[in-house]
Order: structure tokens, then C-alpha cells, then sequence
């Protein structure tokens, strides 16, 4: 079973909601060139296209991606005494549309459509104390039980 594994450093970053205009008599839907996300996802294809020559062949199978997302840890979660594990994070942005802006990303490059991604496992924390946010990503063909 091929598996890849890579991590992208920085904040993850949500896919946001398109936004839709009217061009013509039809209506677009797009996301604004300056939106943070389009960074965060040339960051993922740069990472994935790093790997050795071995690992970033596309699936063409059914695939598994599990996703780890850790964010910066808030200052009121930060304490100078007491030890800082990773935490649970409970806030926004939603995991889904986290989880929306890899897999998207990576379309193209791991393999040729998302709809191949047939069991997604996503978390995301905050860091421990002294941590860095990043991604990270894991890929691997999928075991059809018999």
C-alpha cells in the first residue's frame, strides 16, 4: 500500500464561500484574488511536489487523506507554570471547509479528482507551548476489505 506523508507550515486556512456576480447574462461564482487561501493552497501544491519522485505519483484508486490542522494557541490558553499539551479546537473556521481547501488544493497533483477520496479523517488542535502551526497531510490507497 503506497502512502505519502507531508506537512505544510502556517496557518491553516479555510476555503471561504464563493462569491457570485452576474457577467454577461449568466451567473459566476469565484473567490477574491487577494483571499488568503489561494497562498495556503500553492503552499500545499508546493510541499506535495517536494516529496521524492516515488511518493508523488498520483493515485488513480480510491484514496484515504488524514488531516491534522494545528493553529496558533490563544493567549489566554498560554501559562508560564503549568505544562502546555496540545488542546482541542473548538472555534471557527469549521473543519469541513478546512478540510475543503486541501483537498481541493491537492486535486490535480495526488489525484485527479477529490470524489477519489473515499474516507477523510480531519482534527484539528492548537499547538503546544512553543509549537508551530502548520498541516499535516497523509495519503494512501485504499484497502478494499474482501
Amino acid at each position: 500500500m503506497r502512502t505519502c506523508l507531508f506537512e505544510v507550515a502556517g496557518t491553516p486556512v479555510a476555503q471561504p464561500r464563493p462569491r457570485v456576480t452576474v457577467r454577461g447574462h449568466h451567473a459566476v461564482g469565484y473567490v477574491p484574488a487577494k483571499h488568503p487561501v489561494h497562498a495556503y493552497r500553492g503552499s500545499i501544491v508546493a510541499a506535495f511536489c517536494c516529496l521524492n519522485e516515488e511518493y508523488k505519483r498520483e493515485f488513480t484508486g480510491p484514496v484515504s487523506v488524514a488531516i491534522t490542522f494545528w493553529f496558533p494557541r490563544p493567549q489566554a490558553m498560554q501559562w508560564k507554570t503549568k505544562p502546555m499539551l496540545p488542546a482541542p479546537k473548538i472555534t471557527r473556521p469549521d473543519i469541513d471547509n478546512l478540510s475543503k481547501s486541501v483537498l481541493d488544493a491537492l486535486e490535480g497533483y495526488a489525484y485527479a479528482h477529490d470524489a477519489q477520496v473515499v474516507e477523510l479523517r480531519a482534527v484539528k488542535w492548537h499547538v503546544q507551548g512553543g509549537g508551530v502551526p502548520r498541516t499535516g497531510v497523509c495519503i494512501s490507497e485504499f484497502e478494499v476489505p474482501e
